[in-house]
């Protein structure tokens, strides 16, 4: 139901209630009763400092009345934040929970999906994705009685390397498992490198504009931006704290029922073990106050101001046996805990039982070392430059991008503190009510496209190729025509923006270029001498003097 004509002639809210009653058949008896228990609710936000009240008028040209605006103060964001750590440790693994859900439609499915979402695999997603986490589901770590052992275990060769460490390799039934991936992930490609966006003016459709189809896995620009916000992020960490702790997560496939679980599960493993540090932390901060000789009221104001989830860079990397494992370093802190505490800790989260952890700090010169032991794989590098060692691993060589395309995983992830184009509460409050106001203002103003949709280069309808597209062609320039195509035979015009090619007739070729425009004899002689060299009569380069005449040549001269 459109209740714009309702709103433009100044309509209250018995005039709507009626409008929707005639339409409906609904009265809408206890809107009136929400409405009032929702106003003494914020009234009392409003009260407990949680709310800031503003009157005001969002115009859009309607004749709206004065309203009411409530916007968050810090305390409320505080609380928000506060909501974020509501994960909990639980037990038991995830491999005993049911997989079976519940019918559609009933409550219990609700419950179910939004206690298993990165169970599921997404219903819109790519055709070659979907097939991808498919054979991720059938990837499971089944016994293998040719070696004695699962297939995602090493199979070890007896022999050792230069560095005393035990040389082995992945089992060949795993190797072939997994092979399937990196075919998915190139059907990806190719379909998206031969697509391309089509917009489509909103007053006029037979304008469109044609964008190339980019993704992180197709464009190196978007992957070498990752690096450099990876340095950036970095940078402001350094602006705010001085030590950090190095963490290595990895995934143990026995307490999963397949490679897809597995790896989707590392997210949501993260978020109960770093909700877990929060509840450690506030339980050490108020043994700490309470020594202090503060009040209740006191210790508890001072624990929810201090009380966030540790300021995180991490890393992601995926392993040869295609099991997801990752690199972070937590700021702020000097001592998470004994490895095997923390081994225990990520145990009981449900995603594996091997970790490493290393402490670093920030030297005099203001740059990230080493406090104490480092990694053994660090070969002299500096914390900063080892996590980038994976980083720049994965994009340069694209190692496993068929695994961060099959659950789609970011390459990285930082805390919002180090984003550098960081935005505060006010501005991210004001930008999203200047986006709404745009959002609408696009439905009334001209000039603004739409998106139509994706279309493979040889399923472009033949009316959008040879439609004006001036927008695209303004500042380029056409390329010189050949001698030797005789006109009507088919030629193909360069693409003068994206690299496309549109097929055209020489003939509108041409006429577009100006090529087919009216000369005279004489122009068409000057077209044909070099150019390089002037004129020995005409030094200034300027129009050729026959020397019999002293004038300039005339088609007379040539007959």
């Amino acid at each position: 139901m459109d209740l714009l004509p309702y709103l433009r002639e100044g309509a209250n809210h018995h005039s709507i209630r009626w409008s929707i009653r005639k339409k409906t058949g609904d009265d809408l008896k206890g809107y009136n009763a929400t409405y009032h228990r929702l106003r003494r609710y914020l009234v009392k936000a409003h009260s407990d400092g949680l709310l800031i009240t503003e009157k005001g008028i969002l115009d859009y040209g309607m004749g709206e009345k004065p309203q009411i605006w409530y916007r968050p103060t810090a305390k409320a964001l505080g609380l928000m934040r506060q909501v974020q750590n509501s994960n909990k440790c639980k037990l038991p693994p995830t491999s005993t929970l049911p997989l079976d859900a519940p019918e559609p439609g009933t409550p219990e499915f609700k419950k179910w999906k939004r206690a298993n979402s990165w169970r599921l695999i997404p219903n819109r997603a790519h055709p070659a994705r979907v097939n991808a986490a498919k054979r991720a589901l059938a990837v499971r770590n089944e016994w293998d009685p040719d070696v004695n052992q699962k297939i995602f275990t090493q199979i070890s060769t007896g022999k050792r390397d230069e560095k005393g460490e035990l040389i082995t390799y992945l089992n060949p039934k795993l190797v072939h498992k997994i092979k399937p991936f990196k075919d998915h992930y190139r059907h990806y490609l190719d379909d998206i490198n031969s697509r391309s966006i089509i917009l489509l003016h909103r007053d006029d459709p037979e304008r469109y504009l044609e964008l190339p189809y980019r993704t992180r896995f197709n464009d190196i620009h978007r992957q070498l931006e990752n690096l450099d916000h990876y340095d950036q992020a970095w940078d402001e960490a350094a602006e705010y704290y001085s030590t950090g702790v190095f963490l290595t997560l990895t995934t143990d496939p026995s307490m999963h029922a397949d490679l897809w679980h597995a790896n989707r599960h590392m997210g949501k493993a993260y978020n109960r073990y770093t909700s877990y540090l929060t509840s450690k932390g506030r339980k050490i901060r108020k043994l700490e106050l309470k020594d202090g000789g503060l009040s209740k009221e006191e210790i508890e104001e001072e624990i929810d101001l201090h009380s966030f989830r540790p300021k995180y860079i991490c890393v992601h990397e995926f392993q040869k046996n295609g099991l997801i494992h990752s690199h972070i370093v937590f700021f702020g802190i000097s001592w998470l805990d004994w490895e095997d505490i923390i081994s225990a800790d990520w145990k009981r989260c449900g995603q594996g039982r091997v970790v490493k952890a290393c402490a670093l700090r920030k030297n005099k010169f203001g740059q990230w070392v080493w406090s104490g032991n480092p990694p053994k794989d660090s070969d002299g590098r500096p914390p900063q430059q080892y996590l980038r060692k994976y980083l720049q691993k994965t994009i340069h060589d694209q190692r496993g991008f068929e695994h961060y395309f099959t659950i789609n995983k970011k390459f990285w992830s930082r805390s919002q503190r180090f984003d550098p184009h960081k935005l505060t509460e006010e501005e991210r409050l004001d930008r999203a009510l200047k986006r709404a106001a745009t959002r609408e203002l696009k439905q009334q103003v001209s000039g603004s496209w739409r998106f139509a949709g994706t279309l493979a280069s040889d399923q472009v309808p033949s009316w959008l190729k040879f439609l004006s597209d001036v927008e695209r062609r303004r500042d380029q320039q056409a390329e010189p025509i050949p001698v030797d195509n005789p006109i009507g035979c088919a030629m193909n015009r360069p693409s003068l923006a994206y690299g496309r090619v549109w097929p055209l007739s020489a003939e509108d070729y041409l006429e577009q270029t100006g090529a087919l425009r009216f000369q005279t004899a004489l122009e068409i002689w000057y077209e044909g001498q070099p150019k390089e060299r002037p004129h020995p009569y005409d030094p200034g380069g300027g129009a050729e003097i026959n020397p019999n005449t002293g004038e300039a040549y005339s088609l007379g001269d040539f007959i």
